[in-house]
């Protein structure tokens, strides 16, 4: 079984990104209600270093890139989709390629009590 940790440890390096247009419901893009009808853009923030897993200002949105995407699909993770997003540059003048936003589908369900011991 394989575990793996979200996040790129708030390193003050790491690129982050502000949205270019206000988003009408952030959370509800993470939770999969609903799909863009294009890409949504960011623009660059402070932070240099792109990694697998990137923030952006709203807070809720992850930005992942095509490893992390790769990763997800060879271990038949399922529960998450993608929504189309352009990453570009602090001047706007150049983009990031090869980033996606991730929204989570999947749902846990309901607590089943009986498989879990209760410990007092």
């Amino acid at each position: 079984m394989h575990f793996f940790v979200l996040m790129n440890g708030m390193d003050r390096r790491a690129l982050r990104f502000d949205a270019l247009a206000p988003l009408p419901s952030p959370e509800a893009l993470l939770g999969g209600d609903g799909r863009p009808s294009q890409a949504v853009a960011f623009r660059k923030k402070p932070g240099n270093s792109a990694f697998d897993l990137l923030g952006e200002t709203y807070g809720v949105l992850k930005l992942v890139s095509t490893a992390f995407i790769d990763a997800l699909e060879s271990r038949r993770i399922t529960g998450w989709s993608t929504f189309p997003v352009e990453l570009r540059t602090q001047a706007l003048s150049g983009e990031f390629a090869g980033y996606h936003g991730l929204t989570v589908t999947g749902g846990s369900g309901p607590i089943d009590r009986t498989r879990s011991q209760i410990v007092d």
